[in-house]
């Protein structure tokens, strides 16, 4: 496996940095565009582990520092919009793709990158050959039955009072 290297790419009016990783000597076997999550960075430790773990794999890896995240440029830790960050994802995307041309891609995200990588496949459509979300930042709807039947089991869960009786139990 090789090390990170990087690119800037202009987002949102702000170079950012794209790192990626590649699998040592051989064929890479897809593209995994690697998202991370709100106030980390491409390099954040979960994040360079998954992208390392996939390189290992075979895969070449592009992960983004977002504006305000890691080295890119921007006020620290500020979003400016969903729609910015959905934007900036589909130029990180065809950076990327311009950079390893004809690898199947595919999108992974962690937290407010699962959202970032779901909101991008659902716009690139069959372009993305797979999707993988961890803990993803997602609201899905529900009805106002379910959202009130979801409060009560919240409260009749036993974890409350397990964590309040011994907080060392929910570490």
């Amino acid at each position: 496996m090789n090390t990170a290297s990087s690119q800037i790419v202009r987002a949102g009016g702000v170079d950012c940095f794209l790192w990626t990783w590649s699998p040592g000597g051989g064929k890479s076997k897809g593209l995994v565009l690697l998202f991370h999550g709100l106030g980390a960075h491409a390099r954040f430790p979960s994040v360079r582990v998954a992208a390392e773990a996939l390189a290992r794999g075979g895969f070449t890896v592009c992960a983004p520092d977002f504006a305000g995240h890691g080295l890119s440029g921007g006020q620290r830790g500020f979003i400016h919009s969903a729609e910015q960050l959905e934007a900036d994802a589909l130029l990180f995307v065809e950076a990327a793709q311009q950079a390893h041309p004809q690898l199947p891609l595919f999108l992974a995200g962690s937290s407010m990158g699962g959202a970032i990588a779901f909101q991008a496949a659902l716009t690139l459509g069959g372009q993305v050959r797979g999707l993988v979300l961890l803990a993803p930042m997602l609201a899905p709807a529900a009805s106002a039955g379910a959202q009130v039947l979801w409060h009560c089991a919240s409260a009749l869960s036993p974890w409350p009072q397990l964590c309040h009786a011994s907080p060392s139990a929910c570490k």
